[in-house]
């Protein structure tokens, strides 16, 4: 047989009513910097804009707010060319000239690309963040009870 016994500290708890808007701010907060840290461990690449610079700010009410100055997010997630809400192939804007960048060094010519596949880690993010939001509101009442 196994006895469970639990101790509560009422103390604690007469001015529950009062912190209900704190703990609600802090388990925004929390929120917040956690989907911050989800997008940056779900962007496919290792440094710059994307990577590094994502910032939340709270709106009145019940929102967060999440940005990047890197104005190419949208591009990244939903895909460009074929495999974006257009579904065409990407030209070349100057008719008769071809697109130049390079690739491992090299470079490339060409009047024509499919484009970039949809990485879709806003939606990623997202579900992570979904399946924690119990235990950051958890302990966000710990926090401020404490």
């Amino acid at each position: 047989m196994v006895t469970v016994k639990i101790t509560v500290d009422e103390s604690k708890l007469t001015n529950i009513s009062e912190q209900i808007p704190k703990i609600k701010e802090k388990g925004l907060d929390l929120s917040g910097q956690y989907m911050i840290n989800r997008l940056q461990k779900n962007s496919p690449v290792d440094h710059g804009v994307l990577k590094g610079w994502f910032v939340f700010e709270r709106t009145p009410g019940e929102e967060v707010k999440i940005k990047s100055p890197a104005n190419y997010v949208k591009f990244v997630n939903d895909g460009t060319g074929i495999y974006g809400p257009h579904k065409t192939p990407i030209y070349s804007k100057h008719i008769g000239k071809p697109m130049a960048f390079q690739v491992g060094g090299q470079m490339v010519y060409t009047r024509m690309i499919r484009g970039q596949k949809p990485q879709k880690i806003i939606e990623r993010s997202i579900a992570e963040v979904e399946g924690k939001l119990g235990g950051l509101f958890i302990k966000a009442v710990r926090k401020v009870l404490n």
